[in-house]
């Protein structure tokens, strides 16, 4: 091993057998290598989140509108003939249709059983196939998931969505005092 001297300025440095350093030394890699997995993991998880948000809004607000939209459109048409909604869902009629022409919201809950809120559910699943529904009628198990339940003269449209902003989200389907079926939207399933 010799000692060259290396002139800096006016002091003399001398090279002590250094090689010439070529390359990174596996520490400063895998230094790197933890650092890029770091940010990848909050970029991707800032990423899912915000795909999450979208999803559940496209679900909600454009999805859930047309359901809604389509309840209220079979609402009108229950309320002006009574026996549609046994053409519509299949289900048998266990009183006289002719009894509740012109009948009110409450008249209408009274004769409401399972079988009927079954039927309604069976035929709102089918006509919108293509979304993740609930097995049954009542609020969603699972996120991503629409439901509905019929109770308090209502149809409550419900969806779990999988942002912060639509964990309880729902439409409110109903007859008004005026006489017209509306629709309200809201956060936070009713109990």
């Amino acid at each position: 091993m010799s000692l060259s001297p290396i002139a800096c300025g006016r002091i003399m440095l001398y090279n002590v057998g250094m090689k010439n350093k070529k390359g990174f030394t596996l520490v400063e890699l895998i230094v790197v290598i933890a650092i890029m997995a770091i940010l990848a993991g909050t970029v991707a998880g800032a990423t899912v989140g915000i795909m999450n948000k979208k999803t559940d809004e496209v679900n909600y607000i454009y999805n859930g509108r047309q359901i809604a939209v389509q309840i209220a459109e079979w609402a009108r048409e229950v309320y002006d003939n009574p026996a549609y909604f046994f053409e519509l869902t299949g289900a048998t009629p266990k009183f006289d249709l002719s009894s509740i022409s012109g009948a009110t919201a409450d008249d209408v809950t009274s004769l409401w059983d399972d079988s009927y809120a079954d039927a309604a559910y069976v035929t709102l699943k089918n006509r919108f196939s293509t979304l993740n529904w609930k097995d049954t009628y009542g609020t969603p198990d699972k996120k991503g998931q629409f439901s509905a339940d019929f109770n308090d003269g209502a149809v409550f449209l419900y969806y779990k969505g999988k942002s912060r902003d639509y964990a309880q989200a729902y439409y409110k389907i109903y007859m008004s005092d005026s006489g017209s079926i509306a629709t309200d939207k809201g956060n936070g399933f009713p109990s």
